[in-house]
């Protein structure tokens, strides 16, 4: 699973650093739209952590690979979410779950949404992010 999870990460484009992080120590490192970050109550930290324990409480064997927080784009209300991108324990899932390059630098990839103002809204589904071949950004 984490080979799984290393060849996604270098479909998205994310940095060799991040990947190499992950590979040696198997630590999630995250992106962040910093201006979202300053506004939000709470540590990065607490809120990755939240995030990857409602992971764990999905799919106990899960493989969380990166984060993405910010804003949900695109909707009037202001929710702060860490988007954990994740290989599933299911492996026929796979296909479904890696990301998909809709155009040069933007995908589309299954992660767990974490809703870190309205825990309720939290879901899995398809999000759409751009690289900008350091992290990721969530489009929609």
């Amino acid at each position: 699973m984490k080979q799984e999870a290393i060849n996604r990460m270098n479909t998205l484009g994310l940095s060799p650093t991040i990947i190499e992080v992950f590979q040696k120590h198997g630590t999630v490192v995250g992106s962040s739209d910093v201006l979202t970050y300053v506004r939000t109550a709470g540590s990065q930290n607490e809120m990755i952590e939240k995030a990857l324990e409602e992971l764990r409480s999905i799919d106990p064997n899960a493989v969380a690979y990166h984060v993405v927080i910010g804003e949900i784009p695109n909707v009037p209300e202001r929710y702060m979410v860490c988007n954990v991108l994740f290989v599933s324990s299911h492996r026929e899932d796979w296909p479904y779950e890696r990301p998909t390059e809709l155009r040069k630098g933007t995908f589309s990839v299954q992660c767990l949404a974490y809703n870190c103002t309205v825990p309720e809204f939290t879901d899995i589904g398809i999000c759409q992010f751009t690289s900008n071949n350091i992290g990721l950004k969530r489009i929609r």
